[in-house]
C-alpha cells in the first residue's frame, strides 16, 4: 500500500526543525512500542542539522536508538568537512545515541565498500525514518545533478 507525498510549507527553518523533529520522534517511539529501538537513517550537510540538535534535545531513552548516514564525504572524523562529525555534534545532547558512520579509514570508498556494507546489512531491523537533506544545487545524500552513473 503506497502513501502520498505531502509538500509542507512552512514560515521559518527553525520551525521546520522543530515539526520534523516531531515527526521524527514520533516514529523513533512507535518504533520503540513495536521493536524496542529506533532505526533513523540521516545524511549530512547544513539542510537537517537543525532538525537533528531539536530531535537531540527530546527526552527519548537515547541508548536505544541508533542513527546511520547515508552520505560521507569520505574523510575522517577530525576532517572539518566529515557528515559524521557534524551529526555527532549536533547529536552530542542525545546521551548514548549510536552514531553509524560510513567513513572506515579505507583509502577509497570503492576500498572501503564490502566492510561498511558488511556494517550496514548487520542491522537488526528497517529504518524507521530517513532523513535527506537537499544542497544548494539540488543534490541529495551524494546524489548531485547530471553526475555521471546517475
Amino acid at each position: 500500500m503506497g502513501s502520498r507525498a505531502e509538500l509542507i510549507a512552512f514560515a521559518s527553518r527553525a520551525f521546520m526543525a522543530e515539526r520534523v523533529a516531531d515527526l521524527v520522534e514520533l516514529a523513533i517511539l512507535s518504533a520503540s512500542v513495536t521493536d524496542g529501538a529506533g532505526e533513523v537513517a540521516v545524511s549530512g550537510g547544513s539542510t537537517p542539522m537543525a532538525m537533528y540538535a531539536a530531535l537531540a534535545r527530546r527526552d527519548l531513552n537515547w541508548r536505544r536508538h541508533r542513527m546511520t548516514l547515508v552520505d560521507e564525504r569520505w574523510v575522517p572524523l577530525s576532517h572539518p568537512r566529515s557528515n559524521e562529525s557534524a551529526i555527532r555534534r549536533a547529536f552530542a545532547p542525545a546521551a548514548g545515541v549510536r552514531i553509524d558512520g560510513l567513513y572506515n579509514g579505507a583509502a577509497t570508498p570503492e576500498a572501503g565498500l564490502s566492510d561498511t556494507e558488511a556494517r550496514i546489512v548487520r542491522r537488526q531491523k528497517d529504518f524507521d525514518a530517513v532523513i535527506l537533506g537537499m544542497g544548494d544545487d539540488g543534490h541529495k545524500a551524494t546524489w548531485f545533478p547530471r553526475a555521471e552513473g546517475l
